[in-house]
């Protein structure tokens, strides 16, 4: 069983509507104090924060108790929190329709590296990343995984680790990309496992795929 946890902002909507017209530098000011501390939250605890939409903020939690240690979130969020907390035989039933916590399994974090990015327009590589980014979200709910663009040349995606491998090959016969998976009990760990397998993928340019286990 796969654990997340939701944390979601209750009249989120009606809060930014009601602070006036000049606005949204005010509300990008607390979104990003918000993932920062979501993210120190997730590390502190070995889960991971995974960015989303900005009004619900969700959390890849097997085997830790993040939902525990979240009052930072409270203190700082302009509205009320709804902390929801599901298990699932995959992240994806997890995430849409989790239900009881009894046993947790590993996770499999699949980590995509996006070939010679860094060669484009700064610009205009990014909107591909993006593109790329929307047609790997659609192909991982094929494989009951959820993920997200991280930034740069970067995605990652959390999958049952029965099918991570083959989620990873499927896409590197696609698209032009490496895939860094880690395994592990706790997702800080298993994310930590895919970068060393992108690290040597970038020195055994041969392969497309490496999987690491913990």
């Amino acid at each position: 069983m796969h654990k997340v946890v939701k944390v979601i902002l209750r009249g989120y909507r009606e809060w930014t509507e009601e602070i006036g017209d000049d606005r949204e530098w005010k509300i990008q000011m607390i979104q990003n104090e918000l993932e920062r501390t979501a993210t120190k939250i997730a590390a502190s605890r070995e889960a991971f924060y995974l960015p989303t939409r900005k009004d619900i903020l969700i959390f890849i939690a097997n085997n830790t108790d993040v939902e525990k240690w979240l009052k930072p979130l409270e203190e700082l969020s302009p509205v009320p929190l709804e902390v929801v907390v599901g298990c699932g035989k995959t992240p994806l039933e997890a995430l849409l329709e989790g239900g009881p916590c009894i046993t947790q399994s590993k996770i499999a974090a699949v980590h995509f590296d996006i070939n010679f990015i860094s060669k484009k327009d700064h610009y205009l590589g990014y909107v591909e990343v993006i593109d790329m980014t929307s047609s790997l979200l659609h192909t991982a709910l094929g494989f009951k995984s959820v993920g997200g663009y991280l930034g740069g040349d970067n995605a990652v995606f959390f999958s049952d680790p029965s099918v991570a491998s083959e989620f990873g090959e499927t896409l590197s016969k696609i698209y032009d990309v490496k895939v860094g998976i880690g395994i592990a009990l706790k997702p800080r760990k298993a994310l930590e496992l895919a970068a060393m397998a992108l690290r040597m993928l970038r020195k055994d340019r041969a392969k497309r795929v490496e999987v690491l286990k913990g």
